[in-house]
């Protein structure tokens, strides 16, 4: 998408966009894990949404 774009500005306003959905998908996935998680293993498995399975 950003390829595409005739301008810095759009190249921006793009990279806004993706962080905001980035954003948006990690922190639901960090809840959705915590509620999952056994008591006592949310941190743990909160990590493995961070990308540090070794935790789990």
């Amino acid at each position: 998408m950003t390829i595409t774009l005739p301008g810095f500005g759009f190249l921006i306003v793009s990279r806004i966009v993706l962080a905001i959905g980035g954003g948006v998908f990690v922190i639901g996935a960090k809840t959705v894990a915590a509620k999952l998680a056994a008591p006592g293993r949310q941190a743990a498995n909160q990590s493995a949404c961070a990308g540090k399975p070794e935790y789990v």
